[in-house]
């Protein structure tokens, strides 16, 4: 981290206010190749979002023929090692999922709101029980407000203790996620019966999905479906890999939260580009959080060609982005 981003005024050098002020922001208006890379990347568009969302709910459909197949042609290990690559890999659909739904708090699926919002719950909210009514506006406050105590991620961020989180070994790295578990699984709880609407929707999409595969396959094989493409999945490894996802974009430990909004954009955001990484915990793009966080209306999928565009032509940019390239590394200059 810029030593200074974060400090008061009078403590910042020329350079560190300019790079961090919004004024960075207002000047990437003058790169003529950002303009016209905006107009083809950023605002709503159906095949990046909703796209990307029936491509998840095919992978699902996809696995849980797998396990189908699994169970009737297999046995012992084979069966098992089957079951687990189907659970991991729908957790990674359902991942993707949560993307587009956020994709759609940000109005990337239709430009009529009420369209978008619709289309938002439909293939992105029911199954997790989210509104995106209820989640746009503090994740708006997150975007304007990031790094203030106030602000919603930032009092989750420290409810879970994530600063906490030990990258000295994959076993404590695991372990620190896991002793999370139970909270976060609560908070879920809570957040979903908070609205009654939200309680009904989540109901709904899984008595009528569920009650669908009964009529086409027998309970025995929609129990067997089910547990391993969704329940499962959502219970089992999903909350890890959203925990790390929310462990891994602003390490707001490094900024006080007497200083937010644009002006930390740089010392609290983070690129989070590994392999792993962009398998599983950004499956869609959204690895380069920095670029999200400066440009909002980015689609995910097109954010790493925006960084790319940035890095050539913001020497600012380049020289103040950090990134992770593995989970268990501290943040780093990173500009490839």
């Amino acid at each position: 981290m810029t030593a200074g981003i974060g400090l008061g005024p009078e403590t910042r050098t020329a350079e560190e206010i300019e790079k961090a002020s919004p004024f960075f922001i207002r000047q990437l208006r003058n790169i003529p190749e950002l303009r016209s890379a905006k107009a083809k990347f950023c605002g709503p568009n159906l095949t990046d979002t909703i796209g990307v969302a029936l491509l998840c709910w095919f992978q699902l459909a996809a696995l849980g023929a797998t396990a189908l197949l699994a169970a009737q042609s297999t046995s012992g290990w084979l069966e098992i090692v089957l079951y687990l690559y189907v659970i991991i890999f729908s957790a990674r659909a359902l991942r993707g999922l949560e993307g587009m739904f956020h994709e759609g708090s940000h109005r990337l699926f239709h430009r009529s709101m009420k369209i978008n919002d619709r289309l938002t719950n439909l293939v992105g909210g029911a199954v997790f029980g989210k509104s995106v009514q209820a989640y746009r506006p503090p994740h708006w406050g997150h975007h304007r407000y990031l790094g203030s105590k106030s602000e919603a991620d930032r009092t989750n961020y420290d409810r879970r203790q994530y600063a906490g989180l030990n990258r000295s070994s994959r076993i404590k790295y695991v372990l620190g996620i896991v002793q999370r578990y139970p909270l976060f699984l609560w908070d879920w709880l809570i957040d979903v019966k908070s609205s009654r609407y939200r309680t009904t929707l989540l109901l709904a999409w899984h008595l009528s999905v569920t009650a669908l595969l009964v009529i086409l396959l027998g309970w025995s094989q929609t129990l067997l479906v089910m547990s391993m493409t969704i329940w499962l999945p959502m219970l089992l490894v999903l909350p890890a890999l959203r925990m790390i996802g929310e462990a891994e974009e602003h390490p707001y430990e490094k900024v006080p939260c007497s200083d937010y909004g644009p002006q930390i954009t740089f010392a609290a955001t983070l690129n989070n580009v590994g392999i792993l990484q962009q398998m599983f915990i950004h499956p869609f793009g959204d690895c380069w959080h920095i670029v999200h966080h400066l440009i909002p209306t980015c689609r995910q999928i097109r954010q790493r060609a925006i960084h790319k565009l940035l890095l050539e032509h913001s020497p600012i940019y380049r020289q103040s982005i950090l990134s992770r390239t593995r989970i268990l590394e501290e943040e780093r200059r990173y500009a490839k």
